[in-house]
């Protein structure tokens, strides 16, 4: 841990992008590791008003439950909580924060009222501040549980060294081998670690100034200026060209709102395929970001989605070629998000066009768009939306092309020359039950004659022009006058005012 604390120190001495102070006002609760009795216990601490530096803690619960604040036990803890009653991960959470010379601690289970929901939602509302005045968020990035703890031994760099000299001065080398799969310069903090699957973990990562790793084979510091590993003896810069690492970047520094936009279908693309617990986390768990994104941008923000993004940002579908799996065991029906907002699907999804350097040419005109909260946070959950548009709608006929790959669907050209118009990608597949059905589909627009891209949709009720999204359509091949595609299909169809829902 000494090391960790050169790195830490030197990172807030020397970066001239990474945060500076060392005093911050603490979240309203937070953990007091130094008790005027002087034992290893602790207790949690109450004050709205307080300052100091404190550390945050990203962690997996597992499978079991971990020590928990409740409302029977919030009095109880402010006086003491015995470091013995901690689960492993809570301990070396707590140990590493003393070795760093830090007082203070925030552990989410620690420090949110588990069985009150307004407690909950009022304290996700201030994550954002919580992980950014952190001076360094603790990643048990190996710790599959709370119980599993992330303070071990871990292995000892194994090489070849050798002392070349120029007989006058000589230096000591070693070489080290790694495997294909363990570059130990490429930025991901393990990508197959059980914290990397986590969708709370990305959030807590990028709104983190610094995160401390303790990996399965080293520790290292991600900051905003580079990366430090505990076996490498010279820090790793941000030269990378990922996702994450364009992720990592401030907000603010991103220029354009059209590249803060690509931020976000990124962010999306990557957060949209973690795993969660409960799956009416899924706007919430990306709250705080959303609010980072909107104090940088001054966007609208609707359910996951940017109003000045639209339509282009309703461009979301999922896979079917893409290997997705459900990113939550959850069972819930409850609400989560209107139909044409990316958070309603329940896997990861793709954009039909991340790249915003394309000029999109559209005709779809939003009249009104809203999205109603479940809570106080703008950013969190809603209990319903929807998008008022005048734009061209029409039927068409899809079918199974089970040829290219099973699940692959094509929408069907009314001329016997022409095989299909585009792809029909279901935001549902296990809800399509013919191999031949009609859809409506809803244009959205085009990026150059030959990507055209409308939206899916079925009539809700005996509501007149109120419509729920079912999928998106793709058309990325040539559209003609020889060979007449997607584009060509709403030719001549009049715009009339639909609602989305």
């Amino acid at each position: 841990m000494s090391l960790a604390k050169r790195w830490l120190d030197d990172c807030s001495a020397s970066h001239p992008d990474c945060p500076k102070s060392l005093i911050s006002r603490l979240p309203s609760r937070i953990l007091d590791l130094k008790p005027s009795d002087g034992t290893s216990d602790l207790r949690l601490w109450v004050d709205v008003k307080s300052y100091g530096c404190y550390a945050t803690l990203s962690h997996c619960w597992g499978e079991s439950q971990p020590l928990r604040l409740m409302r029977a036990t919030y009095d109880e803890f402010q006086i003491r909580i015995e470091y013995k009653s901690l689960p492993k991960t809570f301990q070396d959470a707590v140990t590493a924060t003393r070795l760093l010379g830090l007082r203070y601690l925030w552990i989410d289970s620690l420090c949110i009222i588990q069985d009150s929901k307004p407690d909950w939602e009022e304290q996700c509302a201030e994550m954002r501040r919580i992980y950014k005045d952190s001076f360094v968020t603790l990643a048990a990035a190996a710790a599959s549980g709370c119980e599993s703890g992330f303070l071990h031994d871990r292995p000892i760099l194994h090489g070849t060294t050798i002392e070349p000299s120029d007989g006058r001065s000589s230096c000591r080398l070693v070489l080290s081998h790694y495997g294909v799969d363990e570059d130990p310069f490429y930025p991901l903090p393990e990508p197959n670690s059980p914290l990397s699957r986590r969708a709370w973990a990305l959030q807590e990562r990028l709104l983190s100034g610094r995160v401390l790793y303790f990996g399965t084979k080293k520790m290292y510091l991600e900051c905003f200026t580079n990366i430090q590993y505990d076996d490498c003896h010279y820090p790793v810069k941000w030269i990378f060209e990922s996702v994450l690492t364009v992720l990592k970047s401030p907000i603010d520094q991103l220029g354009s709102q059209s590249k803060c936009f690509e931020y976000w279908t990124s962010l999306v693309a990557t957060y949209s395929s973690l795993g969660l617990t409960k799956i009416t986390d899924r706007l919430p768990a990306l709250s705080g970001l959303a609010a980072d994104f909107q104090s940088a941008t001054g966007a609208k923000y609707l359910a996951g989605v940017w109003h000045e993004d639209m339509p282009r940002a309703l461009t979301w579908y999922i896979s079917p070629w893409k290997k997705s799996t459900a990113v939550s065991s959850s069972t819930s029906s409850s609400y989560l998000a209107p139909s044409w907002s990316w958070a309603v699907a329940k896997s990861g999804v793709t954009f039909a066009m991340r790249s915003y350097e394309d000029e999109f040419y559209s005709d779809f005109e939003i009249i009104a768009a809203e999205a109603t909260l479940a809570s106080c946070d703008p950013f969190g959950a809603v209990t319903g939306g929807f998008i008022d548009a005048s734009c061209r709608i029409r039927h068409h006929l899809v079918e199974e092309w089970p040829h290219i790959e099973q699940g692959t669907f094509c929408i069907k050209s009314a001329n016997p020359d022409i095989s299909m118009l585009g792809f029909y990608f279901p935001d549902d597949a296990s809800k399509v039950e013919n191999h031949e059905f009609g859809i409506w589909l809803l244009y959205l627009g085009r990026y150059s004659v030959d990507q055209a891209v409308a939206l899916a949709v079925k009539p809700v009720g005996d509501e007149r022009d109120t419509y729920e999204r079912i999928g998106l359509a793709f058309a990325g091949f040539l559209d003609h006058e020889d060979a007449p595609g997607l584009v060509a299909s709403f030719q001549g169809v009049a715009k009339r005012r639909v609602r989305l829902i």
